[in-house]
């Protein structure tokens, strides 16, 4: 007996795994399939509640959960807060839900319109057993149609793993509270969060994931201590730029800084403390650091990016794993330098946002780092609201300076808004001969096509295509022009003339 009630368990937990991951209606209209369906629908505990569906409908199965008191592991509810009444039920649901002590995962994502402060009930950090708690808001008119959690007096959830809190307001002592009690947490997410001043993440040994993208309201300080096992760390400063110390972080692998200022003892830890970074991702928009110098025995990817007119001269890089180089600037490629001579087999390199280059100087500084001995792909991505009249390149003078193109580039990718100009695609073909070229525009590729054809026979052998319908590679012509301009991705195999 004992073993076909357990069989029959078994059936119900395979029927709620199916019915979970379909949306709420679907699931609902599974219930005509079978008696055990039927059954199995009326107690699945997971409710996930999109925007779509009805008030009225969201209210009759929350009521149905509390008066036979249906277990409830996961509750994920979307909807739009636009009177004092919605508000009213929407807490009466997600405090349903929370004080279930079987409850694992509270998703809350709140489309908050035309209405004041939502102010989430107490209970929603009562859950014992709560593993994931997630609150997104969106779609707020002024800075007073907020979530709010300021409030919150009821902290139980002592297992709780991963906490995300997206344009939430949220008090220094709510949020101290949370991390004092829940020991166990291995990711935080505080994205445009208000209310915060004074952020302390100590003591939390297994936290390996820590994301902080600071609202208008800039932190008056930020505290990291005691997170050995921390392995992802990212901060974005949205208003003044600040200053963070890395003391803390020693074991980080990924670490990613968006407008926070750097000084020498930053880089000199990077050289000296984080042996273990191997992601480096710097961003600067409303200031400019005096020089980058990078130095790293481990670092294996390195993103670089300059927004607006932020610009810098003398950016250089020490790094002999380095495989991945993402660098966004409208003027110079940095200079990279391996210690003991030894570079890297191969090397990624994808220029951002370049818009459309005016002159020779950022071809002058990737040819020069095409000397070295590793095979690169490049990626270039750039916009055309530039004046594309206004090209000033030199190719004569590229051929003085550089009269071998370089072979070790595997693949050329361009991505753009628009069509490539034939100036600047002849002066890329004079400084590197790429085994692959891939073309992502929204323009035909009649300019990349026809500056490869002519040069077929001159330095060209033959250029192959792939065909978008047949998914076949064949010979590019004069006549492989129509099927290309049907092509939204455009790729090319050429074999280059030995010189």
């Amino acid at each position: 007996m004992k073993e076909v009630k357990r069989r029959l368990e078994d059936v119900t937990d395979l029927v709620h795994l199916i019915q979970s991951l379909l949306p709420v209606e679907e699931a609902a209209r599974t219930c005509v399939l079978s008696k055990s369906w039927r059954h199995a629908w009326n107690t699945i505990p997971t409710l996930r509640f999109h925007d779509r569906v009805t008030m009225h409908f969201i209210d009759r199965t929350m009521s149905r959960y509390y008066k036979y008191n249906i277990p409830v592991k996961t509750f994920d509810l979307r909807i739009r807060i636009k009177n004092k009444q919605s508000a009213s039920l929407a807490n009466k649901w997600i405090q349903t839900a929370a004080t279930q002590r079987c409850l694992k995962e509270l998703s809350l994502t709140i489309y908050n319109s035309r209405c004041s402060e939502f102010i989430l009930t107490d209970e929603i950090f009562s859950g014992e057993n709560l593993h994931i708690f997630e609150v997104y808001c969106f779609g707020t008119i002024d800075r007073d149609d907020i979530v709010s959690v300021t409030r919150n007096r009821v902290i139980n959830c002592v297992s709780l793993r991963i906490l995300t809190l997206y344009s939430v307001k949220i008090s220094d002592k709510v949020l101290n509270s949370l991390f004092s009690t829940c020991t166990l947490l291995e990711e935080i997410h505080l994205l445009f969060c208000t209310g915060l001043t004074n952020i302390k993440i100590k003591n939390l040994r297994y936290l390996q994931k820590l994301k902080l993208v600071s609202s208008e309201e800039e932190y008056k300080t930020l505290e990291v201590d005691d997170v050995p096992n921390l392995e992802t760390f990212g901060y974005k400063c949205c208003g003044n730029p600040r200053t963070f110390k890395i003391d803390s972080i020693s074991r980080v692998t990924k670490l990613s800084l968006f407008d926070v200022i750097l000084d020498v003892a930053f880089f000199d830890n990077i050289k000296s403390k984080l042996h273990f970074l191997e992601n480096l991702k710097l961003e600067f928009s409303s200031w400019c650091p005096e020089k980058l110098d990078i130095t790293s025995a481990s670092l294996k990817k390195l993103t670089i990016i300059f927004f607006e007119y932020e610009r810098i001269d003398d950016v250089q890089v020490s790094a002999p794993k380095l495989c991945h180089l993402i660098y966004g600037c409208p003027t110079i490629i940095p200079n990279l330098s391996f210690q003991n001579h030894t570079t890297p087999g191969k090397i990624q390199l994808d220029l951002l946002d370049l818009g459309t280059p005016t002159d020779n100087h950022r071809l002058y500084n990737m040819r020069e780092l095409l000397d070295f001995s590793s095979e690169f792909d490049i990626g270039i991505k750039f916009h055309t609201y530039y004046d594309q009249n206004a090209l000033d390149m030199d190719i004569d003078d590229l051929k003085i300076r550089f009269p071998f193109p370089a072979k070790n580039v595997h693949k050329l990718s361009f991505s753009s808004d628009g069509w490539l100009h034939p100036s600047y695609l002849d002066a890329l073909f004079t400084i590197c001969h790429p085994n692959y070229i891939t073309a992502a525009v929204r323009k035909k590729y009649s300019s990349l096509t026809s500056e490869l054809l002519k040069r077929k026979t001159l330095e060209l052998k033959h250029i192959e295509f792939k065909n978008s319908d047949n998914n076949k590679w064949e010979h590019l012509t004069d006549t492989s022009l129509v099927k290309i301009d049907r092509c939204y991705t455009l790729e090319l195999k050429l074999n280059w003339c030995s010189l």
